[in-house]
């Protein structure tokens, strides 16, 4: 078992400083909250990525993944009933596998509680397909990648949530393929 420490918890320090600390501590690896380098995946550089991966590498972690991936975005959202915002919200999940790829990650967890919600007016058989739609090309993005897309599950059931338990595993088990899970199963 290998344990990781989510980086946002670091918000404020350098990188460098957070991984050193991490390591000394006796973390394996670091998940990266996008939010906390850029607001959005598409303006980190290629650059940018091999340097997170190389500083977590020189402090002796892995990147264990991303998580938080729609936290202070704007624009996105799984089940909203505009057509062009879960088009623009799939669009941002593959850049998202290749991010998390590209910095040496293979989990992106799903979290994000206002953006997969389902919005006002949608049913929960809606937001469900919906959703399925928004991860299709990331899963097949994820499996080219070697990449996990993992939704994370909610504390207790919130009947607004498009992902609640039994719709996760039935999204992860049979619309997604292998590349997908609930972090519950």
């Amino acid at each position: 078992m290998k344990f990781a420490i989510c980086n946002e918890i670091f918000q404020g320090w350098k990188f460098a400083d957070a991984c050193a600390l991490a390591a000394q501590v006796g973390y394996d690896a670091i998940e990266i909250a996008p939010f906390t380098f850029r607001t959005s995946v598409t303006d980190l550089s290629a650059a940018d990525r091999t340097a997170i991966r190389e500083t977590a590498t020189r402090a002796g972690l892995e990147i264990a993944g991303l998580h938080w991936v729609l936290a202070q975005t704007e624009g996105f959202h799984l089940t909203s009933p505009d057509a062009e915002v879960r088009a623009r919200t799939a669009r941002y999940f593959i850049e998202l596998v290749d991010c998390c790829a590209d910095v040496g990650g293979r989990v992106v967890v799903v979290g994000s509680p206002k953006q997969r919600n389902l919005a006002e007016g949608v049913t929960p058989t809606q937001g469900w397909r919906w959703a399925a739609e928004c991860f299709r090309d990331a899963v097949r993005r994820a499996e080219a990648r070697g990449v996990i897309l993992c939704l994370e599950p909610w504390r207790r059931p919130r009947p607004t949530s498009s992902t609640r338990q039994p719709r996760r595993c039935a999204m992860c088990g049979s619309s997604l393929r292998p590349r997908s899970r609930s972090s519950w199963t």
